[in-house]
């Protein structure tokens, strides 16, 4: 059984990429790309002030003559709604001009207006170069080539972002079935074997909480865990238990974010052998594209035993970063963080990161969730944790393009893990 080493050290720059082989950076962007993009900023500030001041001195795009106020501006109809409507500002001096007055450089400022204005445009282009010397430099370009599924992804997000505002009109059922899902959607339409989301160096590690929500289960599972794979090719069930996991697969180690729903996260070192690994060594059948991940041992609200499952894309299992975890920050698992075995994928929600795996089953169809059978009183609480999967999904969780990275996790025989010390403490349970 292989294994590797990560570097106990500070972050690395990316300009030391190339002394540290060994290591996994995700590079910043070139630094004339951050700097052109936040000079846009003020640019663009400019061009908006100097621009509105120079439409005051000729409004041009002007309607027949209200009847009431008799103004023809557009601008001055919105000012005079907006003195109308906001509260506080029903006895403004002048609502035509309220537009004006505060999104310009003021009256009488033409000339000076025209001066920004074209100063603000040919600031502009500049920036604009310095853009695109960035990317060349820095190599970002690579990212902006165009993907046969570009389209394709761009209208599956649309879909999504425009049902959204619906959400709360069809109720709770619905919401949360369309929130646990959009996961799974936005990664499909994302995905790509080539990117990966960001490694860390053990300096970043930060802590990690149980999330058992006090049922955290017993840990007399252990002695007689054994893993049961179903939907194999070979129309076999099969049940390993941790010897045979730790003694016929090689350990890959990454230090990676685990993002909760609920709105936190944490950075932890984990190893592992690749979910990958596994199907290759037992394959599922030609039809299958997920995986149903189960847990038995887990517990309900009320301590009661309630299984645990969730859903996996074929495609997300084959992806290089998800594990199927045996160690936690250099130990073995503790049935805190699912011992002796779970699944780490960090390209999804740690929802879908099911502790304390008993059961892989691989189906054609994808199979239902844990969270849309149970029962979640309709709370604005619980409606705002939901709401959060689709900001986590399409925020929090980056993906970075393999180019920005070098490789990392190289068999080492040096590894702080040591397979002959693995087994022992999962056969004698002393890390309880």
């Amino acid at each position: 059984m292989s294994h590797s080493t990560l570097p106990d050290c500070e972050p690395i720059s990316a300009s030391t990429l190339s002394e540290q082989p060994g290591v996994l950076v995700v590079r910043k962007h070139h630094f004339l790309v951050r700097w052109s993009h936040w000079l846009n900023v003020p640019i663009l500030l400019g061009l908006i002030l100097s621009g509105i001041s120079i439409y005051w001195a000729s409004p041009i795009y002007q309607h027949k003559p209200d009847p009431t106020t008799g103004n023809v501006d557009v601008a001055a109809d919105i000012g005079i709604w907006i003195c109308a409507h906001v509260p506080g500002l029903h006895h403004y001096s002048s609502p035509p001009d309220w537009i004006y007055n505060h999104m310009s450089l003021g009256p009488g400022m033409l000339a000076l207006a025209l001066r920004l204005h074209w100063l603000c445009a040919y600031l502009f282009m500049l920036d604009g170069i310095v853009y695109v010397v960035g990317l060349v430099k820095g190599g970002g370009w690579r990212s902006l080539l165009p993907r046969r599924t570009d389209l394709l992804d761009a209208l599956r997000m649309f879909r999504y972002y425009l049902g959204f505002p619906f959400a709360k009109l069809v109720g709770k059922e619905w919401f949360l079935n369309r929130a646990l899902r959009i996961d799974d959607d936005v990664a499909e339409a994302l995905y790509s074997g080539t990117r990966r989301v960001p490694t860390y160096t053990k300096s970043q590690i930060t802590s990690l909480k149980n999330n058992y929500n006090g049922s955290t289960p017993d840990p007399g599972y252990i002695s007689g865990w054994k893993l049961t794979l179903d939907g194999l090719a070979s129309r076999l069930s099969i049940s390993l238990d941790i010897r045979n996991l730790l003694t016929r697969f090689s350990v890959h180690e990454q230090i990676t974010r685990l993002v909760c729903v609920e709105g936190w996260s944490a950075i932890a070192w984990w190893a592992g052998l690749r979910f990958e690994d596994l199907l290759r060594a037992y394959p599922p059948m030609s039809q299958a594209k997920w995986a149903r991940v189960e847990s038995s041992v887990n517990l309900d609200a009320s301590g009661n035993p309630g299984p645990y499952f969730m859903s996996l894309d074929l495609a997300t299992a084959r992806h290089p970063q998800t594990l199927l975890a045996t160690h936690f920050n250099g130990q073995p698992l503790t049935v805190d963080h699912g011992a002796p075995l779970r699944l780490l994928a960090p390209v999804k929600l740690g929802l879908k990161n099911v502790k304390a795996i008993t059961r892989i089953t691989y189906v054609a169809e994808e199979p239902r969730d844990y969270w849309p059978n149970v029962d979640i009183p309709a709370t604005t609480e619980s409606n705002a944790r939901v709401s959060r999967v689709m900001v986590a999904a399409t925020v929090v969780i980056r993906l970075e393009p393999a180019d920005y990275e070098s490789e990392i996790l190289q068999p080492n025989s040096e590894s702080t893990l040591s397979p002959a010390a693995g087994t022992q403490v999962y056969e004698s349970n002393s890390y309880f």
